[in-house]
């Protein structure tokens, strides 16, 4: 097991809450094409963060305020919602050395897998 000790203190736990939206997209055939733009079109009145397109997958980012909203035009776009969620997005992002990084990852592996864990959060690139 490893002491948090050996894990460097200055790894900032400044974190922003992030919605996101993942849905399929239909197949070039079917209208919508597999690029952010008509989509971005659609939602347009929406307060979206940015959009993310690979494969025939799509992941929304949109404010709290407006996921409601958002997932409501994506539906109305004829596209299906696979997951909508919370998440927490480090601001920064921290590189460690090879080998303090692997203890690190091995850490978070040990705590995701406890029991009472639900979720694990890292800033670690």
């Amino acid at each position: 097991l490893y002491s948090l000790h050996e894990i460097p203190a200055k790894i900032p736990a400044r974190k922003v809450r992030n919605e996101f939206i993942s849905c399929e997209l239909p197949s070039r055939n079917h209208g919508l094409t597999t690029t952010a733009d008509p989509l971005l079109e659609h939602l347009l009145e929406y307060d979206i963060k940015d959009i993310q397109i690979d494969d025939n997958n799509c992941t929304v980012y949109c404010d709290i305020k407006s996921l409601e909203a958002v997932k409501t035009a994506i539906e109305e776009a004829g596209l299906k919602i696979e997951n909508s969620a919370l998440e927490w997005v480090a601001k920064t992002n921290v590189d460690l050395p090879e080998d303090k990084a692997e203890k690190a990852v091995d850490f978070l592996s040990i705590l995701q897998d406890h029991d009472d864990v639900k979720n694990v959060y890292t800033n670690l690139q």
